[in-house]
C-alpha cells in the first residue's frame, strides 16, 4: 500500500528519440517501398517520464520496429527501459484513464511476462486457433531463453471504443493467459528495443493477415463472455445493493477530518484490487488471489443509500468475501489482519501525516476545552454555594 499511496516520480530526463514521422516509407513484405496506409494511429511517448509531448504511430510501422527494434544505447535493461519510447492502444494524447477512455482504440495487446514453456511460435499458433491473422509478437528487454517474456498486438480493422476494445482485450487475456494489468486503458508498453547484452536472444514475429473485424468469431466470444459476466454483476447488485454496510467507527469529534475517506479517495477500485492480487475477468468483475475456481467472484456495487462504491466478494477463500468492503476495509483486511483501528493509526501517520496532525490538535483542543469547561462549572457551583 506505501507504493501506492506515493505518486511516482518521473526518472531521468525525456528522450529525444520519438516516432514522430508515422508516415514514413517502409518495406512491405515484398521488400518494395510504400507510404504507411493503415487506418488506425496508436499514441507513443519518447519516454516513461513523458507527459506533454504525444505522437503516433501506424500499424505498418509497428511491424517494421518488430523486425528492425531500436537498440538502445543503456547498459542495462533497467536503465534501457526508462529512456526507450512506449505505445498506447489509443489514438489519445495523454497518460489519464478518464481521457484515455475517450480516444479510439486500434489494437489490443498482452504481457506474456510469464512465458515459461511458449515461444514466439506457439503465441502465433495460439492466436492463429483464434481466427486471429494479423499480429505482432516480439520479446522483452527482461526475456531470456530460460525466463522468455514477450509483447503481443493485435490489429484492429478500425478503431473501437473503450467499451468494445474492453470485452476484446479481456477475451485475448484468457486465451493467452497474460497479465490483466494491460487491461487498463492508459496503459503504455515498451516499443520494441534490445541492448547489446541481450540482442542475440530478441525474437519477433510479424503475421500480416487480416485485421480483427466485427462479427468475426474471436469478437463474438469476447461480446457472449462480457454478456455472462454482465449477467453476474446484475445478479450481485440486485441483492446488496440495497445492504448496509458495516460501517467503522472513526469516533471524529470537532472538525477533525476523516482519515477513511481519503483513503477511500486516494484509490480507484481497479487499481487497488490489481495491487493485492486480484485478477481481472471482465469490466465489472475479478477474482481473488486465493481462488483456484478461474471464476470472477468480485463485483464493484454502488450503493443505492449512500451512493458510495464497495465491492462484494462471493469466494470463500477470500478475506474479505462475504461482506461489503470500502476501499478501507479492504487495505485493513490485506494489511493489518482486519484490525481497523491498528490500520486507521498507522494509515493516518504514515500516509496522511499532515491530516493527522490537524486531528491530534483538534482532539487536544477539545480535550482543553472540556477541562476548562469542568473548571467554571465547578467554580459556578461553589459561588452559588
Amino acid at each position: 500500500m506505501t507504493e501506492m499511496l506515493k505518486e511516482k516520480a518521473p526518472e531521468g530526463r525525456p528522450s529525444k528519440q520519438g516516432l514522430e514521422n508515422t508516415n514514413r516509407e517502409i518495406c512491405t513484405t515484398d521488400g518494395s517501398a510504400t507510404t504507411a496506409s493503415r487506418k488506425g494511429k496508436m499514441t507513443t511517448i519518447s519516454s516513461l517520464s513523458e507527459t506533454q509531448n504525444f505522437h503516433h504511430i501506424d500499424w505498418d510501422a509497428l511491424a517494421t520496429l518488430a523486425a528492425e527494434p531500436r537498440r538502445s544505447k543503456a547498459h542495462t535493461p533497467e536503465a534501457a527501459k526508462k529512456s526507450s519510447p512506449l505505445i498506447a492502444a489509443h489514438n489519445g494524447r495523454s497518460r489519464t484513464k478518464t481521457e484515455a477512455e475517450q480516444a479510439m482504440f486500434g489494437l489490443l495487446r498482452a504481457d506474456m511476462d510469464d512465458a515459461k514453456g511458449q515461444n514466439h511460435r506457439t503465441i502465433a499458433n495460439a492466436l492463429l486457433e483464434q481466427g486471429l491473422e494479423s499480429f505482432i509478437i516480439y520479446s522483452t528487454l527482461s526475456h531470456t531463453p530460460e525466463a522468455p517474456r514477450y509483447r503481443v498486438f493485435v490489429e484492429l480493422a478500425e478503431p473501437v471504443q473503450f467499451e468494445v476494445w474492453t470485452n476484446l482485450q479481456f477475451e485475448l487475456a484468457e486465451v493467452l493467459g497474460s497479465d490483466p494489468c494491460v487491461n487498463r486503458p492508459a496503459q503504455f508498453m515498451i516499443l520494441p528495443v534490445t541492448i547489446k547484452a541481450t540482442e542475440g536472444d530478441y525474437k519477433h514475429k510479424v503475421s500480416r493477415g487480416d485485421a480483427l473485424r466485427e462479427g468475426a468469431p474471436f469478437w463474438l466470444n469476447a461480446a457472449e463472455r462480457a454478456k455472462r459476466e454482465q449477467a453476474k454483476a446484475a445478479d450481485t447488485v440486485k441483492l446488496y445493493t440495497a445492504a448496509k454496510p458495516a460501517q467503522f467507527n472513526e469516533r471524529l469529534t470537532g472538525n477533525q477530518v476523516s482519515i477513511i475517506d481519503l483513503v477511500n479517495r486516494s484509490y480507484e477500485w481497479p487499481e487497488l484490487l490489481d495491487f493485492y492480487g486480484y485478477e481481472r475477468k471482465g469490466r465489472n468483475s475479478w477474482m481473488a488471489p486465493e481462488s483456484s475456481s478461474g471464476t470472477a467472484g468480485v463485483h464493484i456495487l454502488k450503493s443505492s443509500t449512500d451512493g458510495k462504491e464497495r465491492i462484494f466478494s462471493h469466494h470463500t477463500s477470500d478475506p474479505a468475501g462475504g461482506r461489503l468492503c470500502d476501499k478501507f476495509d479492504l487495505i485493513a483486511i490485506r494489511e493489518f489482519d482486519g484490525d481497523q483501528v491498528r490500520a486507521l493509526a498507522e494509515i493516518a501517520k504514515e500516509h496522511f501525516p499532515e491530516a493527522h496532525k490537524h486531528n491530534r490538535r483538534e482532539w487536544a483542543t477539545i480535550k482543553r476545552n472540556e477541562q476548562i469547561a469542568a473548571v467554571v462549572a465547578e467554580l459556578s457551583q461553589e459561588d452559588a454555594q
